[in-house]
């Protein structure tokens, strides 16, 4: 029987990403718009498709022309930020995923964690920003060796890339090798890192020059006591305190320091990327 009508090319495509056939999902998804232009849920399920093959400016397309037929599409923002994260657009990404956090928390959405996770990875990321262009400033030639290995990195994923796209990986193999990519470069720009830390270390004792720790990121410090994060809630408004901090001025107060909004002890939530990061932090530097 043919397929006619707009919903029914969406509802097969559907059923094929649920497949992992991201592909002939795409191909679904723009039948139907062809059928209907006017419904950004297509074009929010196309956008989904382009990010799992990793085609961030065809998810960007998308996402955008989503928002343009409906302000309120809580999946354009949210696959627009990640794109634009993807995309290394990190300022335009923070708004978007901002934005999608605000709908998410408005319409009640359980994607809310989700979005909260891609804002604490693109803070994390333009923490890493900031630090790359310290180490440029106080260790330049750490700063092109981590450069290289990107650079590297960029160049071994394009490849990946094509070979997906001439059918030489299929889409699961795809995601493997760029999963590894991901990891091994990781890996090497740690070990790099040891190795020059371990020889300023040694430069330090010698000369008894005090060591520079590097310095805590913000998303990790609480806005109330300046503290690293211990036992991180998040409220509606989608701002983290730490717990003991927050009730100290519900005492006072029944609202968001920042927001103003009517707070209560029932409203926090406990912010468990963060506590995770925060540990991570603690772990990785030995100290606070």
């Amino acid at each position: 029987m043919a397929i006619n009508t707009a919903e029914e090319h969406k509802q097969k495509g559907n059923t094929f990403f649920s497949n992992g056939d991201y592909q002939d999902a795409i191909t679904e998804y723009t039948n139907a718009i062809i059928k209907d232009s006017s419904n950004p849920v297509y074009y929010t399920n196309r956008s989904l498709c382009y990010y799992r093959l990793n085609k961030y400016e065809e998810t960007k397309n998308d996402a955008q022309h989503a928002i343009e037929l409906d302000k309120s599409s809580l999946k354009g923002h949210y696959y627009l930020g990640l794109a634009l994260t993807k995309m290394g657009r990190l300022n335009q990404a923070d708004v978007n995923l901002a934005r999608a956090y605000e709908l998410s928390l408005a319409q009640h959405s359980k994607s809310s964690p989700h979005i909260s996770e891609a804002i604490l990875q693109l803070r994390k990321m333009k923490w890493e920003q900031d630090e790359r262009q310290r180490l440029r400033d106080a260790q330049p030639l750490l700063a092109e060796l981590i450069d290289l290995l990107e650079e590297k990195k960029a160049a071994s994923a394009a490849e990946f890339a094509k070979q997906r796209d001439d059918g030489s990986l299929s889409p699961e193999e795809y995601k493997d090798e760029i999963s590894f990519l991901d990891s091994d470069t990781q890996r090497k720009i740690k070990e790099l890192k040891a190795t020059f830390d371990h020889a300023a270390n040694v430069s330090s004792s010698e000369t008894g020059a005090p060591l520079n720790p590097k310095p805590v990121p913000e998303y990790l410090l609480d806005p109330i006591s300046f503290n690293l994060f211990v036992d991180p809630v998040i409220t509606k408004s989608g701002q983290s305190y730490e717990r003991s901090w927050i009730l100290e001025h519900l005492r006072s107060s029944k609202t968001d320091p920042f927001s103003r909004e009517h707070l209560t002890e029932q409203d926090l939530i406990p912010n468990l990327a963060i506590k995770a990061a925060a540990e991570q932090y603690i772990e990785s530097q030995g100290t606070y």
